[in-house]
């Protein structure tokens, strides 16, 4: 395992390396990977974290190295090609955000922070492609994978314990998910209030919603 970790950790960096030289060689001029298609360097990037991604587990995050690392490229990631990242089906998608949802609540704050900060950064990207009917370019790929993050980080703000240090960050991405999946918070939101045995708080949740909102 030790050597599996060794190698794992080598061909994170070299992603890492690779998506930060990308979008820094990008930085004068067009977008890396806001926009179509993007650069060849994006793809080769994604094509190596979907070989990687199967080898990242929770249990494997536990090593701060590798769970720093697998972050950083996560953030990068997210940064360089949003469009890219956005267009990953679901089988790619989804253990990605298990990552994320599990980075949340880990005791490290520069880890559990930079988790929630690539979280924010994909949900403020599907904003600017937010569409009348409420669709964004993830959830035409993913219908359901921004609203079980909300779900995820809501039930984490409002009934577990976490790290109070990435509380700020917590809120803006709550934010950012809450401006995607409008519908979703409401609700989710009404079951709270419902939940509240006294009224007086029923009403107090009610309006915190309604001034979100």
């Amino acid at each position: 395992r030790e050597w599996l970790r060794g190698h794992l950790l080598a061909v994170l960096q070299l992603l890492l390396h690779l998506a930060r030289k990308d979008l820094a060689d990008f930085s004068e001029g067009s977008d890396a990977g806001g926009g179509g298609a993007g650069s060849s360097v994006g793809d080769v990037v994604l094509y190596g974290m979907s070989l990687v991604q199967p080898l990242v587990t929770p249990e494997s995050l536990e090593y701060p190295q590798l769970a720093r690392d697998f972050f950083s490229l996560l953030g990068s990631l997210v940064e360089a090609y949003p469009h890219k990242v956005s267009m990953l089906e679901a089988g790619s998608m989804d253990p990605i955000l298990a990552c994320l949802h599990h980075g949340f609540q880990m005791a490290d704050s520069d880890l559990a922070r930079a988790s929630i900060e690539a979280v924010d950064a994909l949900a403020t990207y599907q904003i600017s492609t937010l569409q009348g009917d409420g669709s964004y370019l993830l959830k035409q790929r993913n219908p359901e994978a921004l609203a079980r993050t909300l779900e995820t980080l809501l039930s984490i703000l409002l009934f577990r314990q976490f790290n109070r240090s990435v509380l700020d960050s917590a809120c803006d991405a709550l934010h950012s998910l809450m401006w995607c999946e409008q519908a979703r918070f409401t609700g989710l939101m009404t079951q709270v209030m419902q939940s509240q045995v006294i009224e007086s708080r029923q009403k107090q949740v009610g309006e915190a919603t309604g001034r979100l909102l």
